[in-house]
């Protein structure tokens, strides 16, 4: 018998149990992992991004600032080869900009409750959110010049 990969085990769960996995997935930084569990076409039904009142948001963004105390176990796993590097920016960049996620009452909420421990992270994520809405004002109000476009192309 075939054993199943990793990822195909993902496809036969309920999305409740994708919704699980999706915040275990950030708060374990692996960006692999929460890009397949919202866009994967082997998936009939994906995690929700916005499940569990926003908890792959916030256990992103606490187990990513609370990483940073951790330096000293970390160095120690690696260098046993017993740890990954986590890539809490990346899933936090890929939320905000690719996946586009919307900053509800519990995501406000969370950001307003870590400002006073962690005003640097805060204002990091404030800030991908308004170059996110920034850019996305940008492109809807800009003129497409078709005339251009086609000009371009023959180039």
């Amino acid at each position: 018998m075939k054993k199943k990969t990793f990822f195909e085990q993902y496809g036969n769960l309920p999305q409740y149990h994708l919704n699980s996995h999706l915040i275990i997935s950030c708060a374990n930084g692996q960006l692999e992992h929460v890009s397949y569990l919202l866009n994967s076409k082997e998936i009939k039904e994906h995690a929700d991004i916005h499940s569990d009142e926003d908890g792959a948001f916030i256990s992103l963004c606490m187990y990513g600032y609370i990483e940073h105390y951790h330096h000293i176990l970390i160095k120690k796993l690696q260098e046993n080869e017993l740890y990954f590097e986590p890539d809490y920016e990346g899933i936090l960049n890929y939320f905000i900009f690719d996946q586009n996620i919307e900053k509800t009452e519990h995501i406000i909420n969370f950001l307003e409750n870590i400002k006073e421990r962690n005003r640097e992270f805060f204002n990091q994520v404030e800030k991908m959110f308004y170059l996110r809405d920034f850019k996305n004002k940008l492109e809807r109000k800009l003129p497409v010049n078709t005339e251009n476009s086609q000009e371009v192309r023959k180039q």
